[in-house]
């Protein structure tokens, strides 16, 4: 085979090659136009939440010091108001059926209600405590993860392991976690500054309910 005819066969290789890629790259650019701003965010808002449920773990068990953790802390309410400042700003039809299925929604339709921006970033640090109870009580699994999984346990449940406990427990049965702050309400433990029971939903009151 002559030179000439070695071209032709590896131009016919390279069009053909074009021609059934071409189809494949248009689907993958049009996957990435359609993935929204709102998807993005949400993606935010769900780590600053993960990111909280850990850090405040952290503390309870000594790992980061009160300084560390007051300083972090801050910084991740900041960046869950601005990313709730930032859905809020979105057309409601940009927003998927997820997006509007935990507490930290609230916070959300409060603006939409009319309520002032002011009032509404007040209660933000409070809305993101509820959704991080709801984060904590789902383990930080992703929600698809959550609907095959083991229902949690009636009662009282260990932080740590999620086995049950007694209330009054000053220590988990199961993995030996000291129980320091319970809910009044359920009697399920909490974290110091958790403002949300993670189980019932109530308001704490880290104060009357050490145990």
């Amino acid at each position: 085979m002559d030179i000439g005819s070695l071209l032709l066969a590896l131009s016919l290789v390279i069009i053909v090659v074009a021609f059934v890629a071409q189809p494949l790259l248009d689907r993958a650019a049009a996957r990435r136009e359609a993935a929204s701003p709102a998807d993005d965010l949400i993606s935010q808002r769900e780590a600053v939440l993960i990111e909280l449920r850990d850090l405040d773990f952290d503390h309870t068990t000594g790992k980061i010091g009160d300084d560390d953790y007051a300083a972090q802390r801050a910084r991740l309410v900041a960046k869950g108001a601005e990313v709730l400042r930032a859905l809020d700003q979105r057309p409601a039809a940009d927003l998927s059926s997820d997006s509007t299925d935990d507490d930290i929604e609230k916070a959300i339709a409060a603006v939409r209600q009319g309520k002032s921006a002011k009032t509404a970033l007040a209660n933000f640090d409070d809305e993101i405590e509820q959704a991080v109870a709801a984060v904590r009580k789902g383990g930080g699994k992703p929600k698809a993860a959550r609907a095959s999984a083991a229902p949690p346990p009636e009662g009282p449940s260990c932080l740590n392991c999620h086995q049950s406990i007694k209330a009054g427990d000053k220590f988990c049965p199961h993995c030996g976690t000291p129980i320091s702050h319970a809910c009044a309400h359920c009697g399920q433990p909490h974290l110091p500054n958790d403002k949300f029971c993670a189980k019932c939903g109530a308001k704490l009151n880290v104060a009357s309910e050490a145990a």
